[in-house]
């Protein structure tokens, strides 16, 4: 009888390992979705999927803060003029380590995509120097437009708490991804493939 009842509990506790093992297998694989973020304040900070190394969707959705800036040939740049167009947007300084990683694949990533998606950079300026900028804009070979946040207000509005930031602005001014921190190339491809079908 002791024996009957010793061998039903160790297999009840074994029961319970493979069920637990099976559950947690099954949660680990999977996809991150609205659902998930369901709640989340509409500007809340959505990171890149490191499993799946792909852009979460913020949600909900909302509209691109407009603002005016200059570039550094002088020229302004208002962000609802590019209304119609799919727009890049990446904040950046010349300081930040993250920012350096990741500049050569977002050139390379420019130029796959020109004509499809505007990319622009926006300079933390308030917290670097307009020289600096034009240092890192020559080091990098950077062929799209450099915009100066001289008073920081910009970076302010679309509260850029670490850098770099990236955002993707689909034709109707609204966006389509948040991504805090460094981007790898898979994760620009996917993310930008994406935005030039939509």
């Amino acid at each position: 009888m002791n024996r009957v009842i010793k061998w039903g509990g160790v297999l009840a506790c074994l029961a319970l390992v493979i069920g637990v093992t099976l559950w947690s297998k099954q949660s680990g694989n999977q996809e991150v979705g609205a659902s998930d973020v369901a709640g989340a304040q509409s500007i809340k900070s959505v990171e890149v999927n490191s499993a799946a190394n792909r852009p979460v969707k913020p949600f909900p959705t909302y509209l691109a803060p407009d603002f005016t800036l200059t570039d550094l040939s002088g020229n302004e740049v208002q962000l609802s003029t590019l209304r119609g167009k799919k727009v890049f947007l990446n904040f950046w300084a010349s300081w930040c380590p993250p920012c350096k990683a990741e500049m050569p694949d977002l050139v390379k990533m420019s130029e796959k995509y020109k004509g499809k998606i505007e990319f622009y950079g926006v300079n933390l300026t308030s917290n670097d120097s307009v020289e600096n900028a034009q240092k890192f804009v020559e080091d990098y070979q950077i062929g799209y437009p450099t915009l100066m946040d001289h008073k920081g207000n910009v970076s302010t509005q679309y509260r850029t708490f670490s850098i770099p930031t990236s955002f993707t602005i689909d034709e109707n001014g609204v966006v389509v991804h948040r991504i805090e921190g460094q981007l790898s190339e898979k994760a620009m491809e996917e993310m930008f493939s994406k935005l030039a079908r939509r």
